[in-house]
């Protein structure tokens, strides 16, 4: 059996005996089970796991500038001032898209954040973490990404979105009702893996592409 069938059976095992847990339970399962190795299309390997991080309360989000998009994005701004767990979870980001990309160093720090640097973490409700007496709705992220300015531009340096998470929408919504206002005519990093360079074909604004230092 392969680590996808194996990973599946620990899955379809443990479902049977959620019907006897309590929420609390379930919800410290569901963690364990999210520690588990990924492995999809042999561009990870052992060392390399995914582990969302999953905050006990709700994050609040940006909202979008104007547009009858004005609504709560699921896009959580990371400062220089956020709190220390919030930006090891973008560091966390920059560290699963250096493992991605075959970079040799990690584009982003918890402690290094400066006031050049805005990063943000892709955020939804985690309901399958509710525990018994939550009093607010937990946050899942699900990816980030980091624009740092260099002298008068936006640079937008990584992006990185969990698999399952992918071709669903998420970056476009973000592009489109946040990015582009915000930070304008903003350049992008490169080199730019295959499915940024898609994702960049199909769009109406144009970014210049800059190298900002060896991956």
């Amino acid at each position: 059996m392969g680590r996808g069938s194996s990973f599946l059976a620990v899955l379809r095992g443990t479902s049977y005996q959620w019907a006897g847990m309590t929420l609390t339970q379930r919800a410290n399962e569901k963690r364990r089970l999210h520690r588990l190795p990924y492995c999809s299309g042999g561009y990870m390997n052992d060392k390399y796991t995914i582990a969302l991080p999953v905050f006990d309360e709700w994050l609040s989000s940006v909202v979008a500038p104007s547009g009858p998009a004005l609504r709560d994005l699921g896009l959580r701004a990371v400062s220089p001032e956020s709190r220390l767990s919030e930006r090891q979870a973008l560091e966390q980001f920059a560290r699963y898209f250096k493992s991605e990309m075959h970079y040799d160093n990690v584009q982003y720090y918890a402690n290094g954040h400066d006031n050049n640097c805005v990063g943000f973490l892709f955020t939804s409700s985690a309901l399958d973490m509710c525990t018994d007496g939550q009093k607010s709705m937990p946050t899942r992220c699900m990816g980030g990404c980091c624009f740092r300015k260099i002298k008068d531009t936006w640079v937008l340096c990584w992006v990185w979105i969990h698999p399952f998470a992918r071709k669903q929408g998420l970056l476009q919504k973000y592009w489109n009702c946040y990015f582009l206002e915000t930070f304008g005519d903003f350049a992008i990093e490169t080199p730019l893996s295959p499915s940024m360079e898609s994702f960049l074909q199909k769009q109406q604004s144009k970014h210049r592409l800059v190298r900002l230092g060896s991956a």
